[in-house]
Order: C-alpha cells, then structure tokens, then sequence
C-alpha cells in the first residue's frame, strides 16, 4: 500500500498501473484476476523501452506452435529445445505451464491478455518474453 501510494505521488496513476502490470508479468500473484486486469496500453506502458517486449504482426504468429513461438522471440534456439522446456515443465504461457510443445495460441479462445494482443512466454524462472500482436494497417 504505501508503494503504491509513494509511486502515485511520483509517477502518477499510469505509473503506479505499469508498476503493477510489469510486477504481474514477472513474479506473477495469487490475485483472482491476474494478467486478466490489465489491457493491452498497460502491457505496453510497462515495458515499452523493455527489450524482453517483442512486437509482431498477427499474421506471423497465428496459426504458429508454442514452440515455434518460442523460437520467434529468441527464448529456445530451436523447437526441440522448447519441446524439452515443455517436457520439463519449464515452459509457461501468461504464467500457466505448457504441457503440449505444439499447442497454438488463440486469441478467440482467449489465450492472450491485453485485449487479445499480449502474451507472455516464459521459460525457466527468469526467462521472460511479451509478445505483442500488431494488426496490419
């Protein structure tokens, strides 16, 4: 409480919403709504000049395995790697394990936060990647 209200008075209202998000993200809680509460602009407040924030079209990641996710945003050197990660429980999506290296992520199933446009790989305990879907203009 006292943080939040100390990041308030210095950084603002967005600020102590980033702060929150981007706590969220890495260390993850216990709350009922987790990622869930926050969307996309928070995702992106949070980490904008964040280098672990990896922006891509859509449409070069629809339809694409979790495990050639992973290869996309350089967390795995290859596929066999994350299907290892996936095997030995090292592997999660928005700070759910994944069991299935060939899983797809579906924005219509709700398998990304933010309004459909966030998703967090992590892999190991540290290792964590944003993914962030742009839309074609």
């Amino acid at each position: 409480l006292l943080a939040a209200e100390t990041t308030e008075l210095i950084h603002g209202k967005e600020g102590v919403q980033q702060a929150l998000c981007a706590t969220e993200v890495l260390f993850g809680s216990r709350k009922s709504l987790g990622l869930q509460q926050f969307t996309g602009h928070d995702f992106a407040s949070a980490f904008i000049r964040d280098p672990r924030m990896v922006s891509l079209d859509r449409s070069a990641v629809v339809g694409k395995s979790i495990d050639e996710i992973a290869v996309l945003l350089d967390s795995c050197r290859s596929k066999s790697e994350a299907a290892r990660l996936v095997r030995g429980g090292g592997l999660y999506w928005n700070n759910r394990p994944v069991t299935d290296s060939k899983w797809v992520p579906e924005a219509e199933r709700g398998d990304f936060v933010g309004g459909g446009t966030i998703g967090i790989l992590r892999t190991g305990k540290t290792n964590c990647r944003l993914l962030r879907l742009l839309d074609a203009e």
